[in-house]
């Protein structure tokens, strides 16, 4: 079963897709202290992971949540913040490396230490199902870039649906097609889709593996 990232807390509504869709989801949300977290696992949230999205390159942040839950995903389009996701071996995520800068803020340095450190790529195809036409050229210029960074520097490179909102979730088969319209192979694509659950084993973050330590 593909692993779908998702903002909802609507868990009837996951189960619900989870069933049609035949895919898991990981419930991801910025905490802002223990109590929103604690509220959310008293919630009957099935069997559906928990990922904390940290919005800034904060080493107590990810201190104080890495051992609370699942995942730990930080929010990129920032050079500060893709820095400090590739380099600490404890975050799970980097959402979204890439803005509209003509620049893009993920180059072959930071692919490099993503790939030591184990660190996956992610894409929210949200952002770029609801960007306004002049946005989503330059975003998928810099994405493009990057899924070759990724394919290069042999670094995981994942699509999840990033969806708000009922209408934004997506199938995984509609990842794969994705990646193919980055520029990847279609056996590539089919690969990285399938595998992500074996990348997330081998991290100890699926029930039955070990968690690694640094």
């Amino acid at each position: 079963m593909y692993l779908d990232l998702a903002f909802i807390e609507d868990f009837a509504l996951l189960s619900e897709f989870s069933k049609k869709f035949n895919q898991e989801f990981i419930v991801c949300r910025n905490f802002r202290n223990d109590f929103e977290l604690k509220q959310l696992k008293e919630k009957p949230a099935g069997k559906f992971k928990v990922c904390h999205l940290m919005l800034t390159a904060n080493p107590a942040e990810l201190s104080k949540f890495r051992q609370k839950v699942e995942f730990i995903a930080v929010y990129g389009k920032n050079l500060q913040r893709n820095k400090f996701a590739v380099s600490t071996g404890k975050v799970d995520f980097l959402l979204m490396p890439c803005s509209t800068a003509k620049k893009p803020e993920f180059d072959a340095a930071l692919a490099r230490l993503a790939a030591e450190s184990k660190v996956c790529i992610a894409l929210l195809f949200e952002e770029f199902l609801n960007s306004r036409p002049e946005e989503l050229k330059d975003l998928l210029r810099n994405y493009i870039l990057a899924a070759r960074l990724c394919k290069k520097y042999k670094v995981k490179i994942a699509v999840f649906s990033g969806a708000k909102k009922q209408e934004d979730l997506r199938q995984a088969k509609d990842f794969s097609a994705f990646l193919c319209f980055l520029g990847l192979k279609r056996e590539h694509a089919l690969k990285e889709v399938r595998e992500l659950r074996i990348f997330l084993e081998k991290k100890g973050k699926i029930e039955g593996f070990e968690i690694l330590e640094e």
